[in-house]
């Protein structure tokens, strides 16, 4: 018999915790002793109730027992065809953040040859490609879901294709072609929202996500318009008007070396003004260069108190959320990284499977109208998960880990199926937190 390898041990708290069943034990100092100083176990060593308990809760286990297999199902169980559509209705923005994900060279979606718009007639044979592709799908499994997001650069550059593609999804809807409780999401910077959009949103119930940084100065530093002037300004106005009208928002706020103090702070006042539901606090990407490695631990600790602050007006921050949830409910986490289940289109028709790699070649799966489901792109990324990853399956915090951005830890390794460094230091920051505050 020997140990588990998803068991580790913690001295300083006297417990043992078993990382995939997502449970600790408080144990006698011996026993963890005994888990740090042998591989090898046996009823002599440990006692017979103490051997015969750890036994059946999976802490010890056969010599021959090789787990791996059985846990990587774990990652891929649920629907495995493709749920989501991004459509790049243009790689246009009227910013230029210093953080953005087209900017790196991996994606190169900003080269100034490379300003496109999508035409009405690419948006509709999109839409009908993902019709065809989603209806094989068993949409009666729990928790099932559907969405298509209009994306860019900044989508309302081009309003009038996301109004005729809404439109278009609803003709399909009625002719049974699309799920009728498809979702819509728009991610943008909420500059340029009218009364005609805003309009638009609230009558088709489209979630809208709205990047914003921090307070003026902070938000100002690291989303410019082209002239070099803040965004600040424009965007509150965006969310006012919505606000006024009882539109709901997503504020979408990445954490950066500038907003990292201010963060529980800010987090409060827009829940506080807007009455804000729900938001999300959104690692940076890793792009070029060396990882820091004390950024994901001060983003767990700023993040923490963030959802503190939140929690005062009702509101949660999801992705933090459904971290803790899985430690707590010891249900093991799925994926967060969309790619293999979702289609990319560009505004010309190619299809990818991210949106933040297009220039990699990584990611390139053809054009439209066909789709091919052997594409070698695309199945090396539905092969990523973290329980395939040998480092990963060390960790104490792999069973609540989603695996993170699959971009940002291609940009780190050149491997599509390679460590998310920001995300993964931010989990295991988070894991200590939460193992030393639950026990």
């Amino acid at each position: 018999m020997k140990w588990s390898r998803f068991v580790h041990a913690f001295p300083l708290l006297g417990i043992l915790w078993h990382a995939i069943k997502l449970e600790k034990m408080r144990i006698d100092p011996g026993v963890i002793s005994a888990f740090l100083r042998e591989g090898q176990v046996n009823e002599n060593s440990l006692g017979v109730a103490t051997y015969a308990q750890l036994t059946s809760r999976g802490y010890i286990v056969e010599e021959s027992e090789n787990p791996e297999e059985c846990l990587r199902n774990v990652a891929i169980r649920g629907v495995k065809g493709l749920q989501s559509m991004y459509l790049i209705l243009t790689t246009l923005c009227n910013l230029r953040c210093s953080y953005c994900l087209y900017g790196s060279t991996q994606s190169g979606s900003l080269a100034p040859h490379k300003g496109r718009i999508m035409s009405d007639d690419v948006a509709r044979e999109a839409i009908s490609l993902f019709g065809r592709e989603t209806v094989v799908n068993d949409r009666s499994q729990p928790d099932y879901w559907e969405c298509i997001t209009f994306y860019g650069g900044e989508p309302f550059i081009n309003f009038p294709v996301l109004q005729k593609s809404v439109d278009y999804v609803r003709r399909l809807q009625r002719a049974g072609e699309i799920w009728h409780n498809v979702q819509f999401v728009v991610n943008t910077n909420g500059t340029l929202l009218t009364q005609e959009t805003v309009r638009l949103i609230q009558e088709e119930t489209i979630e809208v996500q709205v990047s914003i940084d921090g307070p003026e100065q902070i938000h100002n530093q690291v989303r410019m318009l082209h002239s070099g002037q803040g965004s600040f300004k424009s965007t509150i106005a965006g969310l006012k008007m919505m606000h006024s009208l009882g539109v709901d928002f997503v504020p979408l706020i990445t954490v950066t070396e500038a907003n990292m103090d201010c963060l529980a702070e800010f987090v409060g006042w827009l829940c506080e003004k807007f009455s804000i539901r729900q938001y999300g606090l959104n690692l940076l990407m890793h792009t070029n260069g060396l990882v820091d490695q004390t950024y994901g631990r001060r983003a767990a600790d700023a993040i923490r108190k963030a959802h503190i602050a939140s929690n005062a007006f009702g509101a949660t921050d999801k992705s933090y959320g459904t971290a803790m949830d899985a430690f707590s409910t010891r249900v093991v986490a799925q994926k967060s990284c969309g790619a293999g289940k979702k289609i990319v289109v560009f505004p010309q028709g190619e299809l990818h499977v991210c949106q933040a790699l297009e220039g990699s070649g990584s990611t390139a799966m053809g054009e439209l109208p066909r789709f091919n489901h052997q594409s070698p792109n695309l199945l090396q990324w539905q092969q990523r998960n973290r329980f395939s990853n040998q480092t990963c399956l060390d960790c104490p915090a792999i069973g609540g880990c989603q695996g993170g951005c699959g971009a940002s830890g291609y940009n780190a390794t050149g491997d599509v199926c390679g460590i998310d460094p920001n995300y993964c230091n931010w989990m295991k920051a988070e894991f200590h937190h939460w193992i030393k505050n639950e026990t």
